[in-house]
């Protein structure tokens, strides 16, 4: 059985730990109850890993991402025990708003000419939708890859976090006390990531993040006196962190609710400037060509500068006196017997 090294919540791991604990067995994932599920990534479509978490009085009901950090060159784990891993890789487990699963689902149960959908039992619009969606990704459902993401994805409706999910962008109607249904909204699901930014844009949220404060005094924004501006920037970095959930459209969708003109014309002009200044600091090419002139003309005069001392030494050698000297090649000759 393969291992791996995992960062996941505490809770998670507890449940874990105390259903391993107290299974006499083997403790792997799947016998302590958690299933990982392969879905579609809401950005790119993409499969990829989630693992559900909820307890059995539903308190607790999340869905957690599989990311996995692999290092770029061969890298190996070495465990207590003497025990070293192969696989280098780390895998971290996060939580992400089921919404962002359900967006791309829910929106091909959707008509194309634009009338209104009609209402569903969420069973009923699940499984068309993800029929549709299997389809539109080019997907056969009789292929067992495709069966099993199926699978997969009418499994979600048993977990309590995707029933909250669906109410919050969803139409819903109440036919009865044990007949609800539902029909999929643009309007509220626009208005529930628009929703999302506010809580991440608040300085409290948003300004965490070391990168994101640089960046925000790297263009001027931390200023006084440019504090419209500065809330502009922090809703757009916003909307930035929702588009790596995000359909392409959707996030387009989600930019036309927000007028960052002021702020795109300061970036602009904080760029231009930053240019110039980079300009100006740099030589001028004639600069540049005189300079390299200078130096070569340099290299040339230091060499026959070099050359000439040269000369003069073989010169004075030729005038010196070398009369009554003996020459070398006696010194190599045999003495007299």
């Amino acid at each position: 059985m393969n291992h791996h090294v995992i960062v996941l919540p505490d809770d998670i791991f507890q449940t874990i730990t105390t259903k391993i604990n107290g299974d006499a067995t083997r403790g792997d994932v799947t016998q302590t109850g958690l299933r990982f599920l392969r879905l579609p990534h809401p950005r790119t479509g993409l499969s990829a890993l989630f693992l559900p978490h909820e307890l059995p009085d539903k308190s607790v009901s999340v869905m957690l991402e599989v990311q996995a950090v692999a290092p770029p060159n061969p890298r190996s784990w070495f465990m207590p025990e003497g025990e070293v891993l192969k696989d280098g890789q780390l895998l971290l487990l996060t939580p992400i708003d089921p919404v962002f699963l359900l967006i791309p689902l829910l929106k091909c149960s959707c008509p194309y000419d634009d009338t209104p959908s009609s209402f569903r039992s969420a069973e009923d619009l699940f499984e068309a939708a993800t029929s549709t969606f299997l389809k539109t990704m080019g997907s056969d459902e009789s292929s067992e890859p495709a069966s099993h993401t199926l699978d997969d994805l009418l499994r979600l409706l048993s977990y309590q976090c995707i029933d909250s999910a669906m109410k919050r962008i969803c139409e819903v109607k109440e036919i009865t006390a044990e007949i609800v249904v539902y029909r999929y909204s643009h309007e509220k699901t626009i208005h529930y990531l628009k929703a999302k930014v506010r809580r991440l844009s608040a300085p409290t949220s948003c300004e965490i993040s070391a990168t994101i404060i640089r960046q925000l005094a790297r263009d001027g924004l931390m200023d006084d006196g440019k504090e419209e501006l500065l809330d502009l920037a922090r809703t757009k970095a916003a909307c930035e962190l929702l588009s790596q959930y995000l359909l392409s459209d959707l996030y387009a969708d989600l930019l036309k609710q927000y007028d960052f003109a002021a702020l795109n014309t300061h970036l602009i002009a904080i760029q231009a400037e930053q240019t110039a200044i980079a300009e100006s600091s740099a030589p001028a090419p004639k600069a540049r060509k005189a300079k390299a002139q200078n130096q070569k003309s340099d290299a040339a005069e230091k060499k026959r500068k070099a050359a000439s001392k040269s000369s003069n030494g073989v010169e004075k050698l030729k005038k010196a006196n070398v009369k009554g000297m003996a020459k070398i090649s006696s010194f190599f000759q045999k003495p007299p017997q």
